[in-house]
């Protein structure tokens, strides 16, 4: 009878979990298959014990028969041990059995609860869903596809998560308006986002405009000044001083060329150390002219050429200006990188007025040596030289020509200059003094 009764309610529970499983299909995925998981479990439990019951009637059946045998084979004393061996052995299964039977109806219970609760958690989705709005019901199947592989233990803390902002929200006051804000700034963030994307391409495709007309004219630029710079260095290295031409940019970024200065270490030394103490940061070098080259230089407004001088063993270079030099250490500069320039540049004539003005002697002879030099050299421009004066002993080149300019308050009517050459030809300290003149 037991075992047709457990049969019964084997069906019975069958029965129920089929039902359970059609109530299911309506519901979430991950609920339906948590519940579906516990059923199962509490099928298997209850098979497991009506096994058991099974078990404990065959062995109380097999120890019946075994002392029928043993009664009907033996008897005395030994029997009477024998029969209470098998009567505690019946006990035990007895106990067995009420075990497993108390087993049976804790999963039983626990089945029933999981399927109130399995009913409730349907009939509260049913609800849910059927006052979803079409948009609510697409981001949900689109939280199912993108949470499909995520386990019941991460859906229930996302959940919990959810609720506790839902219960901040609506304990901080805030009105339905706010969930219509989020979503007009959503959008206004994307619009955003897509109109920033365009401008980054826009701004990508002006820096590469920008540096391809940058190198059309950097390079040459950084090359004349280089030029120039070599054409100073030289002069400077002439008059046994140290002199460099530099190509300035904005952000401290320098291109230079360094003259190779008085040949003394120690001044070398000194160079090397001033010009380290000039800040040149954020440089890339060049391909062409191998020059550094600075990234951060944009404010064309604020290049420029810079000449840097040094005119003792003992001192380091210095920028050219009104406060370091003296007048005639000022004016040999700029002559010298007058004279530098104009070797770049190619002219019919070139006039230099009164460059000696404010030079001490030793300096004035250099010049002037340089000038002649430069202006009588094959293939070089004509030089007009003006000047009012002249030091005795300057150096001449036989391809100058002198001309004497009278201009005072009184002039002779008349002028014998066949006269005054032989006259001056006859007084060679005279005649090395007929230079260019000007009163």
């Amino acid at each position: 009878r037991e075992k047709v009764h457990l049969d019964t309610r084997r069906a019975q529970l069958n029965s129920m979990i089929a039902e359970d499983r059609r109530d299911a299909r309506g519901g979430q995925s991950q609920e339906r298959q948590r519940i579906e998981k516990l059923m199962s479990e509490n099928a298997r439990s209850r098979a497991d014990a009506i096994v058991a019951v099974t078990r404990r009637v065959e062995a109380m059946t097999d120890a019946a028969h075994r002392l029928a045998v043993a009664l009907a084979g033996s008897g005395g004393q030994r029997d009477l041990r024998r029969l209470n061996e098998l009567r505690a052995e019946a006990e035990r299964h007895r106990e067995g059995i009420i075990a497993a039977q108390q087993a049976f109806d804790r999963a039983t219970e626990a089945y029933n609860e999981a399927k109130v609760a399995a009913r409730s958690c349907l009939d509260e989705t049913r609800r849910v869903t059927e006052e979803m709005s079409d948009a609510e019901r697409q981001a949900v199947r689109e939280a199912q596809d993108q949470r499909r592989d995520i386990s019941l233990d991460e859906l229930e803390i996302e959940l919990a998560t959810c609720r506790q902002r839902l219960s901040l929200a609506a304990n901080s006051g805030l009105s339905a308006r706010v969930l219509e804000q989020y979503e007009e700034r959503k959008m206004q963030l994307e619009d955003m986002d897509s109109s920033l994307h365009e401008m980054e391409n826009s701004l990508r495709r002006v820096r590469r405009s920008k540096m391809t007309l940058r190198r059309s004219w950097e390079q040459p630029l950084a090359d004349i000044v280089r030029q120039i710079g070599d054409a100073f260095t030289r002069m400077f290295d002439q008059i046994g001083c140290m002199g460099e031409v530099t190509l300035l940019r904005a952000g401290d970024g320098i291109v230079s060329h360094v003259s190779s200065g008085v040949d003394d270490p120690d001044s070398s030394t000194e160079l090397g150390d001033s010009q380290r103490q000039q800040p040149r940061r954020n440089h890339r070098q060049s391909q062409a002219g191998g020059d550094a080259v600075a990234e951060d230089d944009e404010d064309y407004g604020r290049w420029g050429v810079e000449i840097r001088v040094a005119f003792r063993k003992d001192e380091a270079m210095q920028v050219l200006d009104n406060h370091r030099q003296s007048g005639g250490e000022r004016a040999v500069s700029t002559i010298l990188y007058l004279q530098a320039m104009q070797s770049l540049v190619a002219a019919p004539f070139r006039v230099v007025d009164e460059i000696n003005q404010g030079m001490d002697a030793r300096n004035e002879r250099l010049i002037h040596e340089i000038v002649v030099d430069t202006a009588c050299r094959e293939g070089s421009a004509q030089y007009f030289l003006i000047t009012p004066k002249l030091l005795p002993d300057l150096n001449y080149h036989p391809m100058m020509k002198v001309l004497c300019i009278f201009n005072g308050e009184w002039q002779p009517e008349s002028f014998d200059f066949s006269k005054y050459i032989s006259h001056a030809n006859s007084r060679p300290q005279v005649a090395a003094a007929s230079m260019v003149t000007r009163a």
